[in-house]
């Protein structure tokens, strides 16, 4: 029974901490409005809405986690391939400044807030930003392992968590 119980507890760990060193946030939970019911969370500092959960994954309210597995795309720049996700139809890619605003620089694997945004792959995220100029046959992506910007080629697969603008309140 206590091995059982070790197990369970040592899987939700892994789920909740990433390697973090002591030292101020730069992306506390407390600079996000979290909606646990709808799966997003509004960063007060940018004025952003964005997915807890990357693409391919489905929020679990109930445990405040991300089911399923992330899905790899090519880049996915400007164009509309993602749809409505709550009562909102105009999520999209960020661009890489607003992805840079969601890494946090005290954590690893992933280099973000699992308190804000649960299971994130230790993997690069897509941003539409294009390196050096549109018709670049490389693309800009966000590294959540580390925690940097990096270019890849627009051919090879990383995830996507996607934005939305709101109005400041």
């Amino acid at each position: 029974m206590k091995q059982v119980l070790w197990v369970i507890l040592l899987g939700l760990a892994s789920q909740v901490f990433a390697d973090c060193v002591p030292g101020t946030q730069t992306a506390p939970k407390s600079a996000f409005s979290i909606d646990e019911k709808q799966g997003y969370a509004i960063d007060k500092r940018t004025n952003l809405m964005w997915k807890l959960c990357a693409e391919g994954q489905t929020f679990n309210a109930r445990l405040f986690r991300c089911d399923g597995q992330a899905q790899l795309y090519f880049y996915p720049g400007d164009r509309p391939r993602f749809f409505e996700f709550t009562e909102f139809n105009n999520w999209r890619v960020p661009t890489s400044k607003e992805l840079r605003t969601i890494v946090e620089k005290t954590c690893t694997d992933p280099a973000v807030n699992v308190r804000v945004f649960p299971d994130t792959p230790s993997y690069y995220f897509w941003s539409k930003t294009t390196w050096m100029k549109p018709s670049s046959a490389r693309g800009w992506a966000m590294d959540f392992k580390i925690g940097l910007p990096d270019s890849l080629f627009k051919t090879q697969g990383a995830h996507v968590r996607l934005v939305r603008e709101v109005e400041a309140q």
